[in-house]
């Protein structure tokens, strides 16, 4: 009865375990998936193939995390174990025909990354060897990556990963290399049909030092390789060159998921050493950049340095040459970032070098850059690069714009609020041909909001006897400004004169009267062209002064101009002066003046109506005068009344010269680029003649004593009553007068009264005239105002 107990046992105890061995690839399956559900993926199929005392085989295993982000596929895992050695925990081979894994779109984990060392990381792998025939990894489709797939193989304490990476474009290869010594190598390769490129590559140790990772170790990148796997805001062509760094990082094993106390959980050092060039590299033609920068981060905070010199140079379609930026060795800022952007800061008391620059007809020479405040410059996601704070000076320079010479004597760029930029230039000499503007101090001040650029400015003398100021505007989405400018009255005087601050050739001074300016232009955008239409408005008041060496004053006059392409008046203006004195003095002068004014192109011209003057004691005047620049020659009409025959001769200052009498007659006037010149103009006596009056000094009776013809002319001219005089003038721009004078009269002294005429040639420089007669009115003037002063003491 025993014996029949036990044996009933031993068979109950047989077939139990027969049981537990048919069902424990069940058993297992719902007790790994317990350990799953534990782990976070509560949403798991696995099948157990076949479990043996040396080998366990899983068909399929189906795995997605709870958050959704993660989904993992197995096929084909099997297991190769000793039951000796899985007792001890150890486990000969890992084999897997195929892992996939799909990445979806999550938030980032409350709790971070855990990161182990590779020693520690290897030592998780359960199994001597590791075998992964088939990886394939899909991302989302925001993500620069589109998928991974490769293989894995682990043995003899090396872990290797030949992996392809696929952006949707092309295909790059992916050597990754762990050992558990800490060595890592990890190089970025490009296929190609007869060799494997290396992109870039990073080779080092990396371990594990008081619960932090550190990693020493450097880095090697081929621009021309790695320039097509950047963003489209780098992308560039013909691109070359090589970036190599040296780096000693540290961090912690567990990184936090935000990223900003990730970048603050960082420390270390960093050496850069860039030699970039790249050919149309957004809207540079050619850029180069060369240097070494060393970055040291900790605690959040980036400290950066140039350790062996900088230096940017870029090349423009509007630029002339290849201006550069130099950092010279030695210049160090900061990198800070916080919630939302990213702040670099260039520390003050520093110098930047900015070479020569030719832009858009502007020359700018080598200049030194002074950072006078800390210099800051913001990134974000949305708005891009942003200046922050600016505060930059350079000292005394000439720029060259065009025509326009600007010499400066120093200037500062500021920049508050990152929104309001002050450039303020001191001791500023503005130079165009014979035009210079002297030792002024100008402010501009430029600001941008909700898609305006708005700036003021104003330019005012060291002196303060000239202030230009006005404001602008922008729109910069439709293209369309304003502009308002003006001149507020100036008064002008001895001590207040205008060639104090204003040079010009010919020259032009001011030293009484006032004057006042104003104008506005505006602009819109028609396709890529731009329509302007401007408006000048000037109050002359008395002014006088000199132009070149003559003499005038009371001139005043109210001149309007608007328009777009040129500049007219749209009435004639009138314009008075009450003396201009060549040596020869016009008073009274007055006329209807229209001008249109190109402003690109073609040259002024000039309408004149209902001119008048008074002139040698009569009146010249002229109506309907067009004198267009564009023309090699310009006539029109004058006509002479009342010429005063004594102030006439009174010009020759020839002694013993008299006459009376008045002349009336047409002038016809040329205009040419060379200067006004008279052709057969025409002058005749006025009836009823008048006398002309010579007395000979003694030389000329000495002479006529030897004479007869001589004699006799001295003889009727000595009382000369004329009724007939015609004068023909030619004058050439050189100033030479040519003159052709027919007399009909009688002395009555002379010959009985008898009737005679003479036809005279007579010839005369006129601008050395009037310079004679200039010099002779100066020293007149200079020994008044002496005898005025010596008078006054």
């Amino acid at each position: 009865m025993p014996l029949k107990r036990t044996t009933l046992w031993l068979i109950a105890f047989v077939l139990l375990m027969a049981v537990t061995y048919i069902s424990l690839p069940q058993l297992l399956s719902i007790l790994i998936s317990a350990r799953l559900a534990d782990a976070g993926y509560s949403s798991n199929q696995l099948h157990i193939a076949s479990l043996n005392l040396s080998r366990a085989r899983i068909d399929t295993a189906q795995l997605r995390s709870d958050d959704g982000a993660l989904q993992i596929s197995m096929q084909g895992l099997s297991v190769d174990y000793s039951l000796t050695e899985l007792l001890t925990g150890h486990i000969r081979r890992i084999e897997l025909a195929g892992l996939s894994l799909a990445i979806k779109p999550a938030s980032a984990p409350a709790q971070g990354v855990s990161i182990s060392a590779p020693a520690a990381m290897l030592a998780l792998i359960p199994a001597e060897e590791l075998h992964v025939d088939r990886i394939h990894i899909d991302f989302p489709p925001d993500q620069p990556l589109r998928q991974i797939t490769g293989q894995l193989d682990y043995g003899h304490g090396t872990l290797k990963a030949p992996l392809v990476l696929d952006n949707g474009r092309e295909q790059f290869h992916l050597q990754a290399e762990m050992k558990q010594d800490g060595s890592l190598r990890i190089a970025l390769e490009q296929p190609g049909q007869e060799a494997v490129a290396e992109i870039a590559s990073i080779r080092g140790m990396v371990s594990d030092q008081q619960g932090k990772l550190h990693f020493a170790g450097t880095l090697h990148a081929d621009y021309a390789l790695l320039w097509p796997l950047a963003g489209s805001w780098l992308r560039g062509e013909k691109v070359g060159g090589q970036l190599d760094a040296e780096l000693k990082l540290a961090w912690p094993e567990l990184l936090p998921s935000n990223g900003l106390a990730l970048f603050s959980s960082l420390a270390g050092e960093v050496r850069v050493s860039t030699r970039l060039t790249a050919e149309q590299w957004g809207s540079a033609k050619q850029v180069d950049l060369n240097g070494t920068l060393r970055l040291t981060v900790a605690d959040g905070h980036c400290e950066w340095r140039v350790a062996r010199g900088l230096k940017l140079a870029a090349q423009w379609p509007d630029t002339t040459g290849s201006p550069s930026l130099s950092l010279p060795a030695g210049l160090h800022g900061s990198v800070v970032r916080d919630e939302n952007r990213l702040l670099l800061t260039l520390a003050p008391q520093q110098t930047l070098g900015l070479g020569k620059l030719q832009f858009s007809g502007l020359k700018l020479p080598d200049t030194e850059i002074n950072v006078d405040q800390p210099l800051q410059l913001s990134y974000a996601t949305a708005s891009g690069w942003q200046p922050e704070s600016v505060g930059l000076s350079v000292a005394k320079q000439i720029l060259q714009w065009n025509d326009l010479r600007i010499t400066h004597q120093g200037g500062s760029l500021r920049l508050d609020s990152g929104r309001k930029w002050q450039l303020r230039m001191s001791g500023v000499t503005l130079a165009a041909g014979a035009v210079a503007v002297r030792a002024a101090d100008l402010d501009l001040y430029l600001s941008y909001e909700q898609g305006v650029a708005s700036s003021r400015f104003a330019l005012v003398s060291q002196d303060g006897l000239l202030q230009l100021s006005g404001r602008a505007k922008q729109q910069l989405q439709t293209g369309s400004g304003s502009l308002t400018w003006s001149v507020p009255e100036v008064a002008f005087g001895e001590s207040h004169r205008l060639s104090r601050w204003l040079k010009m050739r010919p020259d032009i001074d001011l030293d009484g009267g006032a004057l006042s300016l104003s104008g506005s232009s505006d602009w819109r955008r028609s396709g890529t062209a731009y329509r302007f239409n401007h408006h000048i408005d000037a109050v002359l008041q008395s002014l006088s002064g000199n132009v070149g060496e003559s003499r005038f004053s009371g001139l005043s006059t109210h001149l309007q101009l608007a328009g777009g392409e040129r500049l007219s008046n749209r009435s004639p203006a009138t314009i008075t002066l009450t003396l201009l004195d060549n040596g020869v003095a016009i008073r009274n002068l007055t006329l209807k003046l229209g001008l249109e004014l190109p402003l690109s192109g073609r040259k002024p011209v000039v309408h004149v109506d209902n001119a008048s003057a008074e002139l040698l004691g009569g009146k010249v005047a002229g109506s309907g005068i067009t004198l267009d620049f564009n023309r090699r020659k310009n006539p029109f009409n004058l006509s002479a009344t009342h010429l005063d025959i004594e102030q006439i001769l009174a010009l020759e200052r020839q002694q013993g010269l008299y006459g009376s009498g008045l002349l009336d007659g047409t002038i016809p006037m040329i205009f040419t680029p060379d200067g006004m010149t008279v052709v057969q103009g025409h002058l005749s006596a006025r009836a009823p003649g008048g006398v002309i009056r010579y007395v000979a000094n003694d030389t000329a009776q000495a002479l006529a004593k030897s004479n007869s013809k001589m004699d006799m002319v001295l003889g009727i001219f000595h009382d000369f009553h004329y009724d007939q005089m015609n004068v023909t003038t030619d004058y050439a721009a050189n100033g030479q007068l040519m003159m052709q004078v027919h007399l009909a009269g009688r002395n009555p002294a002379y010959a009985a009264g008898r009737a005679v005429a003479f036809n005279l040639s007579l010839e005369e420089n006129v601008l050395q005239l009037l310079k004679s007669l200039r010099v002779d009115s100066n020293v007149s003037k200079g020994i008044n105002k002496r005898m005025q002063q010596r008078l006054k003491r």
